[in-house]
C-alpha cells in the first residue's frame, strides 16, 4: 500500500472491484482499514454467464462487507465497433466515464483501481511494442487526477498470498490465459524469459520505471521551458518562430511535445516538421486547432466557426457591440483626422444605409486608401502580411455591396473625405 498518496480515512472511496484477486484484495485492505468504501462492478458481457457469475459474486461479498454496491451493464463489443477501436479501449473508456460520474453522485473523494507492479510493467511492454514516446514508457502512475492505485508497488505474487493468508475468495477470468488478448500474450510469453534471466525482474522494472519517471520530470521541465521561450501570445494565437525552434537539437520531437498540448498527432505534426521551409500559407489540422505556416512563425489558433450572418446598421445608430464594438459620430465638414487603424474618416454624402456588416468572401474587392485601381481583398492581405488565421476574424464593412471598410486595417479610397466633403462620419473600431 502507497501510504504517501491515500486520502484520510474519513475519506469515502469509490473501489473497482470486478470479483478478480487484485481487486477483491483492495477492497479488503481499505476496508480494514477503516475507509468509507462504495463499490462499483462493472459487467461488459464479454465472458457470457462468466460474466454474470462475476456480478452476482460481487453482489454477495459486498453483501458480506454490508457497503453500498453500484454495477453498470455494457455493450462492449458493440460500443467497440461502433466507435471503431479495440474491445479493451471500449472498456476502458466504459468503465472510467461511469466511474467518474459515480465519483460525483456519491460524493467520493477518489477512485480506487487495483493495478499493480505487474500491470505497470505489462503496459511498458505494450506500449513500446505500438510505439510510445517517454511518456509511454512510465507504465501505470499511481495518482491520476482522481484515480488512485493503493497496491501499484505491489507484485501479483504478493497479492495471491495476502488472498489465500486471509481466506479471501475471488473469481478467476478465464480469458487471463486467452493470448489473443495482446496483454495476456506480453503477460505469459513475453516478461517470463525475463524472469529466467532475472528472477528479481518486476521489481528491476519497477526501478527503472522510476528512474524513467525521473527522466520525464527533467525532459518536461525542459520543455515548459521552451515553450515559454518559443511561444509568443498575440491575441488569440499562438506564434512559434521557426528559425529559433530549428536551431534547438531534435526540434521536430520538441515541436511535437508544444502542439500535443493542441491535440496535434504524431502524423501531423511530422507533415508540419517536413513543411516548415515551404510556402507559407500552408494549413494543418487537430480536432481542435488549426497551425498555419505563416512566413517566420507557426501559428495556432483555436478553430472557430465562422457564420454567414450579417449585421446590418440603422441610419443615426450611435453605437453596436455585435459582433463588434464600433462607434459612429456626424461631424459637420472634416475634423482633425486620426490616422490611426482603428479610425474611419468617411464622406458621409457618399455612404447608403443601412451599412452591412460581414466577413471577407472570396472575390471581394475595394480601391484602398490612396489608391485609384481595384484591389483583390485577398492580395491586400498578402501585401499587408495579415495571416490567415487574422483575416477570418477580420469584419468587412459595406454600403450597398460596395466595401467602405475592411474594419481596422485600411477604408475605400472611394468614400474618403475631400476638400468636398461636407460633413464627415466617423466609426471608431473599440477592440
Amino acid at each position: 500500500m502507497q501510504e504517501q498518496l491515500m486520502p484520510d480515512t474519513n475519506t469515502k472511496l469509490l473501489v473497482a472491484v470486478s470479483g478478480g484477486v487484485d481487486s477483491v484484495v483492495l477492497f479488503d485492505v481499505l476496508f480494514r482499514l477503516g475507509y468509507q468504501c462504495v463499490v462499483a462492478h462493472c459487467n461488459f458481457h464479454l465472458r457470457g454467464s462468466e460474466s454474470d457469475e462475476d456480478m452476482r459474486f460481487v453482489e454477495k461479498l459486498v453483501t458480506h462487507y454490508q457497503v453500498p454496491l453500484h454495477t453498470a451493464h455494457f455493450n462492449t463489443t458493440q460500443i467497440a465497433e461502433e466507435r471503431k477501436i479495440s474491445i479493451e479501449m471500449a472498456a476502458r473508456e466504459l468503465r472510467y466515464t461511469w466511474f467518474k460520474e459515480l465519483l460525483i453522485s456519491e460524493q467520493c473523494g477518489a477512485i480506487a483501481i487495483a493495478h499493480h507492479a505487474d500491470d505497470s510493467v505489462e503496459t511498458f511492454f505494450l506500449n513500446l511494442a505500438r510505439g510510445t514516446g517517454i511518456k509511454g514508457l512510465l507504465g501505470i502512475r499511481a495518482k491520476n487526477e482522481e484515480v488512485i492505485r493503493p497496491l501499484l508497488r505491489c507484485k501479483r505474487s504478493q497479492i495471491e498470498t495476502y488472498a489465500h493468508e486471509h481466506g479471501l475468495d475471488f473469481r478467476t477470468d478465464s480469458t487471463n490465459s486467452d493470448t489473443i488478448y495482446v496483454r495476456n500474450k506480453i503477460r505469459h510469453h513475453i516478461i517470463p524469459p525475463f524472469q529466467e534471466i532475472n528472477p528479481s525482474f518486476i521489481d528491476t522494472m519497477h526501478k527503472n520505471i522510476k528512474n524513467l519517471q525521473d527522466v520525464s520530470d527533467i525532459y518536461t521541465y525542459f520543455i515548459e521551458k521552451l515553450r515559454s521561450n518559443l511561444c509568443q501570445k498575440k491575441n488569440d494565437i499562438t506564434q512559434i518562430s521557426i528559425s529559433d525552434l530549428q536551431k534547438i537539437p531534435a526540434f521536430d520531437t520538441i515541436l511535437f511535445e508544444l502542439l500535443q498540448t493542441y491535440n496535434f498527432n504524431s502524423a501531423t505534426v511530422n507533415n508540419i516538421t517536413q513543411s516548415l521551409n515551404g510556402l507559407s500559407g500552408k494549413e494543418f489540422y487537430s480536432p481542435t486547432h488549426r497551425a498555419i505556416i505563416n512566413r517566420n512563425t507557426l501559428d495556432i489558433e483555436k478553430i472557430q466557426v465562422l457564420t454567414d450572418e450579417v449585421y446590418t446598421i440603422d441610419n443615426g445608430c450611435r453605437e453596436i457591440t455585435k459582433p463588434i464594438k464600433l462607434r459612429f459620430e456626424l461631424f459637420d465638414g472634416i475634423p482633425e483626422i486620426n490616422k490611426e487603424k482603428q479610425y474611419a474618416f468617411l464622406d458621409a454624402d457618399k455612404i447608403v444605409f443601412p451599412l452591412v456588416l460581414r466577413h471577407w468572401q472570396q472575390g471581394d474587392t475595394f480601391v484602398p486608401f490612396g489608391m485609384t485601381q481595384t484591389k483583390k481583398v485577398s492580395d491586400f492581405f498578402i501585401n499587408e502580411k495579415i495571416s490567415r488565421l487574422m483575416k477570418d476574424k477580420l469584419w468587412i464593412l459595406t454600403s450597398q455591396n460596395t466595401i467602405v471598410w475592411i474594419v481596422g486595417q485600411r477604408i475605400d479610397n472611394r468614400f474618403r473625405v475631400s476638400k468636398k466633403t461636407k460633413s464627415t462620419l466617423i466609426i471608431n473600431y473599440m477592440k
